[in-house]
């Protein structure tokens, strides 16, 4: 028979919004989570996660390198290697471990997986053994389409071999990615129907030949469709508390008892990695808010890190958390299922953010995949693409114009005379061959597409490789009116 908690144990537990812990400690939903271990009748389920890891599957860059703990010590973290290593000896004896994302895992920055079209980091995860993910906002930078055929599953976009499917670190064509994405509030606007699936149910053993489910709703942040690279004018965001609460009750009504919230949006709660302190931002305003059938918030987007306790509108506390980026955290939550009705007893919910230290051995076979792509990349950045007999600046004459800037518009018109094949993601004016491109070069609002000159080698004799052309352009798929870029038809002109 599962242990009762009464109703005072969880207001008690309440009290205390956040939870302050050591490095390596949980922070407890109540006193009663400390001896959790005792609650044999209990179904044990282990939740791991990370977020934004932006395809960095060496060691973080820069300052990310660093994080503080308690105390402020501080602790160098990254890489896929570590995070294996450290996977591997927290999922050791677990008999229920789900590992899961809240978004953005590729795209972004890192050149070694964007200049591939982000399949290092696809193969990388499979390795790791991800069961699905949260869309974040940057996994529809190039299209729903791209997302769905290409980076789960495998269809070329369109080249094989310069555009993507690219040979992985065991000689194979990508094949895409072993788990799925998912997204409640993204939706097609001619159809509001949902892009992507809005949530899946996970079923955990409950021994003697029992299974419960858990479910998981995924948000991805709003404004994504609108987003500086994630510009998709066919998609709409649906807000997240009124999707959030819609699909909680959906689960309820299918007799899921057990509801995880995966939200790519996400908070700041002060600089200690497992604790958290004045916490602020659209997902804690929605974690005080979202229906008390879900349990656990975990959340991302804002690269933040901390480990809370949160109480839910009936004041119950359930796990408010955010692993950092770039492989900096590993988030584990435990939950102790009822194994009569599948509920989590939230009184025993723990939850601890892990460093991804690089004072491990590193996993051989993470590493060896990392290394290789580290290398492809370095070698496609030497790629000549093309030679130039003077340099392009972005110095502008008398009417604005620049070289470089007429360069960029040269290539937007060349991209937008290509058919786009599988990239179509009904927009507008689907396929329509550009007649005209556009380069903003000095725009009033936002940034240029336009990063830095490209300046005539004398030593290559105006040899241009693919790595000089790469820096030259800013963020690589900027967005179409903020950063000034617009490829346009003879009809887009007249009905403008």
């Amino acid at each position: 028979m599962a242990r009762e908690f009464g109703r005072r144990t969880f207001l008690t537990a309440a009290g205390t919004a956040v939870t302050t812990a050591a490095v390596g400690s949980p922070a407890y939903a109540s006193a009663h989570a400390r001896d959790a271990a005792t609650a044999d009748d209990l179904v044990d389920v282990q939740l791991l996660n990370i977020t934004d890891l932006h395809g960095y599957l060496q060691a973080a860059p820069g300052g990310t390198a660093v994080i503080t703990g308690a105390g402020g010590k501080t602790y160098t973290v990254g890489g896929v290697a570590y995070l294996a290593t450290h996977l591997k000896r927290l999922r050791d004896g677990r008999r229920n471990s789900l590992f899961f994302a809240p978004g953005d895992l590729f795209s972004g920055w890192e050149f070694d997986a964007e200049s591939l079209a982000d399949e290092p980091t696809i193969e990388a995860l499979n390795r790791l053994g991800l069961d699905f993910a949260t869309a974040g906002n940057h996994e529809f930078d190039k299209s729903p389409a791209f997302l769905t055929q290409h980076m789960e599953g495998g269809v070329a976009f369109p080249r094989v071999g310069w555009d993507d499917s690219f040979p992985d670190s065991t000689g194979q064509r990508f094949k895409g990615a072993n788990f799925r994405y998912y997204s409640a509030n993204m939706v097609w606007s001619r159809t509001a129907s949902t892009v992507l699936p809005p949530y899946n149910i996970e079923w955990v053993d409950a021994g003697k030949g029992r299974k419960l489910p858990i479910g998981f709703i995924h948000l991805t942040a709003v404004g994504t469709d609108t987003g500086s690279t994630s510009y998709q004018p066919a998609l709409s965001s649906l807000d997240e508390l009124v999707t959030a609460n819609h699909r909680a009750a959906e689960l309820k009504a299918r007799g899921v008892n057990a509801i995880v919230l995966s939200m790519h949006d996400g908070a700041v709660a002060g600089s200690d990695f497992n604790s958290g302190s004045d916490p602020s931002g659209p997902a804690y305003d929605l974690a005080r808010k979202v229906s008390a059938d879900i349990d656990v918030i975990v959340t991302g987007h804002w690269h933040c890190r901390f480990n809370m306790m949160v109480p839910d509108p009936h004041g119950v506390p359930r796990p408010f958390v955010e692993a950092g980026c770039h492989g900096q955290l590993i988030n584990e939550i435990n939950l102790r299922l009822d194994p009569r009705t599948g509920k989590v007893v939230r009184a025993l919910t723990t939850s601890t953010n892990h460093p991804n230290t690089r004072d491990v051995t590193p996993d051989k076979e993470l590493k060896e995949t990392a290394d290789y792509w580290t290398g492809y990349a370095a070698r496609r950045a030497t790629t000549a693409i093309g030679k130039q007999t003077a340099s392009f600046t972005r110095t502008r004459d008398d009417s604005g114009e620049s070289t470089m800037g007429d360069l960029a518009a040269d290539w937007a018109l060349w991209a937008g005379q290509q058919p786009l094949g599988p990239m179509n993601d009904a927009n507008r004016y689907p396929n329509d061959p550009a007649e005209l491109a556009l380069i903003v070069s000095a725009p009033q609002v936002g940034q240029s597409v336009i990063n830095q000159d490209l300046t005539f080698d004398t030593a290559s004799g105006g040899t241009v490789t693919f790595g000089q052309a790469w820096k030259g352009h800013r963020l690589r798929r900027p967005h179409p009116h903020r950063h000034g870029q617009r490829p346009a038809t003879a009809r887009r002109a007249r009905t403008a």
